[in-house]
């Protein structure tokens, strides 16, 4: 018993480390950021005191206004409310960044976050919170919004349209027993962090939702949605040399459902210095006699 609960627990590790292994770049980088932060505010939470580093982080529409602290429309996604948020966020997201970045290649999915859904979904999140506090009494512009959960509601709305557009089957298995739907997966993450995790802000998930629906449907303006060229573009520019040379980046002609062996440059290198040679036309019959079992 004990040697097949070894065998067992060697067998799941085993699985864990290629999965995170075999993880896309950008996917890591999220990962890493956002877990070494949570683990620097944690000294400040045991203390009951201000978090050192989400403080200065998370998105808050009276610090981007009256403080004119800008950094928070882009950065707040890395902030921390603590490490079971971030524990449910990572379980959640981790499955849809690692697909979509593999899909869609490595600069793409950081625009399309960081962009999209990250500071295109502040600025209207701090424009609409600013005006209400004008007309009103009303405190939320002193509320404050920080981590991933935004991000994963963004990604489920753009895979669910995007699968229905491509007709594959998209259902989802709940505890590996219930299906369901692809097409009801965002409305129910979404449920899931306005009834249980209510710290949160349903008027960010529901602005970013809108955001992945336009950008799955091509309905956002031509300007917030770069070309195919222009992505190559990004990747061939110097300052993103070290992320493109690394073996876990996927470029944008490079996508696939697995983590590349080999990143673009070197297939280049090996399309210069290998010939193909293009198969045969010719069909030449056998020539032989054949006979079949069970023949004298």
């Amino acid at each position: 018993m004990d040697n097949r609960t070894g065998e067992s627990t060697r067998v799941f590790a085993g699985h864990i480390k290629q999965y995170f292994a075999s993880l896309p770049l950008f996917t890591v980088v999220v990962l890493i950021l956002s877990w070494t932060i949570t683990l620097l505010d944690v000294p400040g939470r045991l203390n009951s005191s201000s978090v050192i580093v989400s403080h200065y982080l998370n998105l808050s529409a009276n610090k981007v206004l009256s403080h004119w602290q800008a950094h928070r429309l882009v950065v707040y996604p890395f902030a921390s409310l603590g490490v079971t948020y971030l524990l449910t966020n990572t379980l959640l997201v981790l499955p849809y960044l690692a697909s979509m970045e593999r899909k869609h290649g490595t600069v793409r999915l950081a625009w399309a976050l960081l962009i999209l859904m990250t500071f295109a979904t502040s600025v209207a999140y701090v424009i609409l919170i600013g005006v209400y506090s004008m007309v009103s009494s009303d405190m939320s512009k002193y509320y404050t919004f920080a981590g991933l959960s935004a991000w994963t509601v963004g990604l489920a709305v753009w895979s669910a349209i995007e699968e229905q557009a491509e007709g594959q089957s998209n259902d989802r298995m709940l505890f590996g027993v219930i299906r369901i739907p692809g097409h009801i997966m965002p409305h129910l993450i979404i449920a899931f962090y306005f009834f249980l995790m209510p710290d949160l802000s349903l008027i960010i998930h529901l602005i970013t939702a809108g955001i992945a629906y336009g950008y799955a449907k091509n309905k956002l303006p031509p300007r917030l949605v770069p070309s195919e060229d222009t992505y190559r573009n990004y990747e061939q520019n110097p300052w993103l040399g070290r992320a493109v040379n690394h073996g876990r980046f996927i470029s944008v002609d490079n996508t696939s459902a697995y983590l590349p062996i080999a990143n673009s440059s070197s297939q280049h290198l090996n399309a210069d210095t290998t010939t193909t040679t293009a198969p045969s036309s010719s069909y030449t019959p056998f020539s032989g006699q054949g006979q079949r079992l069970g023949d004298a």
